[in-house]
C-alpha cells in the first residue's frame, strides 16, 4: 500500500481542510499540574511572575512551579520568615516585581535573594491582615475588614489610607478600581460597595445584585461583571445601566453558579460550580463551553469546577479547579484524536489511518487500516464507526452519487458505500476481469472526483468514469510512457488533475483526459509524496516533493519547465 500507508498513532485536524470553521472550544490544550507533595488538590490563587515562574496558592500552603518541579512554602511557627499562614487568599505581583502573599494571619512579601518572605506590619506593630489586593499607578492596595491599607512605591512603607463602617464587619473580598478615585469593594456575604478613597465615604453603587456576590470583573471596555450566587452574570454600566444577563434560562451558560471571572482578547471566561468553563463573546452574546468529556485526556478539560481563573502575561489562561489542581490552559492550531473503545465516539476505530476526505464543514471521512471507515463531525468533535466495515482497510474514499460513496479497500475492491445504513456493495471497474486485475494485486485502487461528472480510478492506468453515462474510457498515455507503481492524486486546479508516480508528476487534461509528464526522477531517486503549494510560490512553477535522495531531510523544491499553476 507505498506511500498511503500512514503509521500513525493517531490522526492530527490541523488546518488541512479549507473551509472548516474552528472547532468550538476544541482548539485548546490541557495540561494538569500535580499538586502532589503535601499540598491539597483545590487551588485558591494563581500568579505568574515576570521570571516565569507559576505562584499556586492553596489552604494549605503556597507552592511555585518552574515547568518541571513544584515547591513548598508553609508556615514555620519558628521561622518568622516563613508565610504567616497556609491558607492563601489571593497572589499579586506590582510594578516593581515584588511578589505578595495574603494569608489568613497576615501579609507577606517575597525576598527572592533569600527565597523566604518578609512579613510587613501596621503602623502598631500588628501584622496586615487582608483579603484582596489592587494595584495603582503608586503602589498597591490592600482591602482588609473595613480598612483599606496602601503600600507606597517611593517609599516602600504600608499605612491605613481608610476606614469605613457603612457595613458592619465588612470584609473585603475583591478589589477593583472604579476610577481613579474610588474603589469597587466586595464582599462575598454583604454586596458591593464604592469607596471614595480621598474622603473615607462610602455608597452603593448604582445597582443591585443581592448581598451573596461570588466574583466581580471590570473588563478592558469599562463594563462592570457581577456573579450573584446562583444567579448567573450580569453585565452593567458605571452608572447602573443593566447590558445584559445571563443564565442557564435565557443563555447558553453551562451552570448558575459562577466561582470565577478572567478576560482574554475580549471575551469573558466564566469558571462555573460544575459547569466547567464558559467562554462568552460580549458583542455576540455567543458561548464556547470547555468541559471535562471522559477519556478525551488533554484536549477536555481536567475539572468541571474552576475555583479560580487567571491570564497571564503570554495570554495563557491558568484555571485553579476544586479537586483537580492547577490547569493550564493554552490556544493550539492542532487536535490529536486516537483509537476508543467500540462505543465510544469520541476518537477512531483504529490508530492507523489510510485515507481522508472532507464532504463538508461537519462531515471528515476517515479510512483506517482494519477499523473500516469512521465519519467525524469537526463541530461536535464526535466520530461514527460503521461496524461493516470492520476489518476492512479502506486506502482511499471520494464522492459518487448523492448520499454515496466511493470506497476503496485493500486487496478487496471498490464499494460504492451507503453511509445511512452502513452497507457497502462491491462496484465493476470497467468489466470482471479489468476488475480482478485491479483489486487482486496487492495494491490499492486510489480515487479521486476530478471533475463533477468524471472520477478516476488510478492503478497503472486511469480510469475514467462517467457519472452522466456510467461508462469508463482510458485516458490517453504518451507513448513509451510507463506509469511506475501505482498513481496517487496530488490534486485540481481548472481543467488539470495533477498526478504522481514513484518517477514521475503528471498533468492530466480532463477535456481532452491525455497524461502528460512534467517531471523525472533519475536514476535511483524515487517520488515518496508531493504537496501542492497554494502560496504565490506555485504562481512561478514550484511544487515541493519528497524523494528518497534530497538531502537528509529528503526534500527538494522543484520547478516545471512552464508554470504548472497560474
Amino acid at each position: 500500500m507505498r506511500r498511503k500507508t500512514f503509521l500513525l498513532l493517531c490522526i492530527a485536524f490541523i488546518a488541512l481542510f479549507i473551509g472548516i470553521s474552528p472547532l468550538q472550544a476544541g482548539h485548546y490544550y490541557y495540561k494538569q499540574i500535580s499538586l502532589k507533595d503535601g499540598l491539597p488538590s483545590t487551588v485558591r490563587c494563581i500568579l505568574t511572575d515576570e521570571q516565569g515562574f507559576v505562584w499556586i496558592g492553596t489552604r494549605s500552603g503556597l507552592g511555585r512551579y518552574d515547568g518541571h518541579e513544584l515547591k513548598k512554602y508553609v508556615h514555620q511557627s519558628n521561622n518568622p520568615h516563613s508565610i504567616p499562614h497556609n491558607l492563601i487568599y489571593q497572589l499579586i505581583e506590582d510594578v516593581q516585581n515584588n511578589i505578595w502573599i495574603l494569608t489568613d494571619k497576615g501579609v507577606a512579601r517575597y525576598q527572592r535573594q533569600s527565597d523566604d518572605f518578609l512579613i510587613p506590619t501596621d503602623e502598631t506593630g500588628n501584622n496586615i491582615i487582608a483579603h484582596s489586593v489592587c494595584l495603582t499607578d503608586d503602589g498597591v492596595l490592600f482591602g482588609s475588614k473595613n480598612k483599606i491599607f496602601f503600600y507606597n512605591y517611593q517609599d516602600a512603607t504600608f499605612r491605613l489610607l481608610q476606614t469605613f463602617d457603612l457595613e458592619p464587619n465588612y470584609n473585603v473580598t475583591l478589589l477593583s478600581l472604579w476610577d481613579k478615585r474610588t474603589l469597587l469593594c466586595c464582599s462575598r456575604w454583604q454586596g458591593l460597595l464604592l469607596l471614595d478613597l480621598n474622603t473615607g465615604k462610602c455608597r452603593r453603587p448604582p445597582f443591585d445584585c443581592g448581598k451573596e456576590i461570588m466574583n466581580v470583573l471590570i473588563d478592558s471596555q469599562k463594563r462592570i461583571w457581577v456573579a450573584p450566587y446562583n444567579g448567573g452574570l450580569n453585565c452593567l454600566t458605571h452608572d447602573g445601566k443593566l447590558l445584559a444577563t445571563y443564565t442557564t434560562h435565557n443563555s447558553s451558560l453551562s451552570n448558575n453558579v459562577v466561582l470565577s471571572l478572567a478576560e482574554r482578547e475580549g471575551e469573558i471566561w466564566i469558571g462555573t460550580d460544575g459547569g466547567g468553563i464558559n467562554i462568552l463573546d460580549p458583542e455576540t452574546g455567543h458561548f464556547s463551553l470547555l468541559e471535562h468529556v471522559p477519556g478525551s485526556d488533554n484536549y477536555s478539560l481536567p475539572a468541571n469546577s474552576i475555583l479560580c481563573l487567571y491570564n497571564d502575561y503570554n495570554n495563557n489562561i491558568w484555571a485553579g479547579s476544586i479537586r483537580n489542581g492547577l490547569i493550564s490552559i493554552r490556544e493550539v492550531s492542532m487536535k490529536t484524536y486516537t483509537d476508543v473503545p467500540p462505543g465510544n465516539d469520541r476518537g477512531l476505530s483504529n490508530n492507523t489511518v489510510l485515507s481522508l476526505f472532507q464532504e463538508s464543514q461537519d462531515q471528515i471521512w476517515v479510512g483506517t487500516d482494519g477499523g473500516g471507515i469512521n465519519n467525524f463531525n469537526p463541530l461536535t468533535e464526535k466520530f461514527t464507526h460503521y461496524p461493516s466495515t470492520w476489518e476492512d482497510k479502506v486506502a482511499s474514499i471520494c464522492q459518487f452519487t448523492p448520499g454515496k460513496l466511493l470506497i476503496s479497500i485493500f486487496s478487496q475492491g471498490v464499494f460504492i458505500f451507503n453511509p445511512a445504513t452502513g452497507e457497502k456493495q462491491p462496484f465493476t471497474i470497467v468489466d470482471a476481469e479489468t476488475t480482478a486485475l485491479l483489486c487482486n494485486r496487492g495494491k490499492a485502487v486510489n480515487l479521486l472526483r476530478n471533475t463533477h461528472h468524471s472520477i478516476l480510478f488510478l492503478g497503472e492506468h486511469i480510469y475514467i468514469y462517467d457519472l452522466n453515462t456510467r461508462t469508463f474510457s482510458t485516458a490517453i498515455e504518451q507513448e513509451e510512457q510507463d506509469i511506475i507503481g501505482a498513481l496517487l492524486p496530488i490534486g485540481n486546479y481548472r481543467n488539470t488533475t495533477y498526478l504522481n508516480d514513484t518517477k514521475h508528476i503528471y498533468e492530466l487534461d480532463n477535456h481532452t483526459n491525455r497524461l502528460k509528464a512534467l517531471y523525472r526522477c533519475w536514476k535511483d531517486t524515487t517520488i515518496n509524496s508531493v504537496s501542492r503549494d497554494d502560496r504565490s510560490l506555485l504562481s512561478q512553477g514550484f511544487g515541493w516533493l519528497r524523494s528518497r535522495h534530497d538531502g537528509p531531510h529528503g526534500y527538494a523544491l522543484w520547478c516545471s519547465e512552464r508554470p504548472l499553476f497560474q
